[in-house]
């Protein structure tokens, strides 16, 4: 497996809630000329659970080897191994909000591995890469390995008197596609990541694993249905974090 690191972070792509700033953790340096100095970017990770009105979910029996949860359709999942493998991220310059014009784009290897069955909001450092461009206003995610299983999953399942065993190694990379976000005035809008004074910048990814198995009914799901909801479940609630990382979005 891919350097089994799980480092120590600041995927600070954790949407670093501002007002009209990017939603970005910056350096700043008002000396440095953007145009003249190299520019950084750290990428960072981290997983917890979901929201229900607004506040994180709770009550998760988990410790170092497992995590319990309830999906939507009532199963209880106890997941005693879940790694995710971060391949890489591409950066585009174009986007939605006004001063996206530029259609340039840069690909980035991450090359590291995400534990879900660590304590939840333990920021894993994924990466730090230097950019070519100020300005960047969406972002594409490669999860998973075409070359190896890069998505690994164990543990059972159970709903009343039904129950089953979870051993998935899906060997098969996808992707997840975002604006990058910010807090303006309370609300999450698109704007861009972009670098006036500052050298450096970092962002944090959230993964949202109590809501990797939705959808999938254990009982009646072939392996193969189930393998493709979770990618799909994946792919849906990835996120960019805005502010801290114990506040996602």
């Amino acid at each position: 497996m891919k350097n089994f690191q799980i480092l120590t972070l600041i995927l600070v792509l954790s949407l670093s809630a501002c007002s009209g700033q990017s939603l970005v953790t910056t350096s700043d340096d008002a000396s440095n000329n953007v145009s003249e100095t190299e520019l950084s970017l750290s990428l960072a990770g981290v997983h917890h659970p979901h929201k229900v009105n607004g506040e994180y979910l709770t009550g998760i029996d988990q410790d170092d080897h497992s995590k319990i949860i309830t999906t939507n359709l009532g199963y209880e999942v106890t997941l005693t191994t879940a790694m995710l493998y971060w391949n890489q991220v591409r950066l585009y310059s174009d986007g939605t909000v006004t001063e996206c014009t530029e259609e340039q784009e840069e690909t980035h290897t991450t090359d590291a591995w995400q534990n879900i069955i660590e304590a939840d909001f333990t920021s894993q450092s994924f990466a730090t890469v230097s950019l070519s461009n100020s300005m960047y206003c969406s972002y594409e995610l490669t999860l998973g390995s075409d070359d190896e299983a890069g998505l690994m999953v164990q543990g059972t399942w159970s709903l009343g008197s039904q129950s089953g065993t979870i051993d998935w190694e899906i060997m098969e990379s996808f992707v997840a596609s975002r604006n990058f976000k910010a807090k303006e005035d309370g609300e999450t809008v698109d704007h861009a990541l972009h670098y006036v004074s500052e050298s450096s910048q970092s962002v944090t990814f959230g993964q949202m694993y109590t809501k990797w198995f939705d959808d999938i009914d254990f009982a009646v799901d072939g392996q193969a249905l189930a393998q493709d909801q979770l990618v799909t479940n994946i792919q849906n609630t990835v996120h960019q974090h805005l502010g801290s990382v114990d506040h996602a979005h």
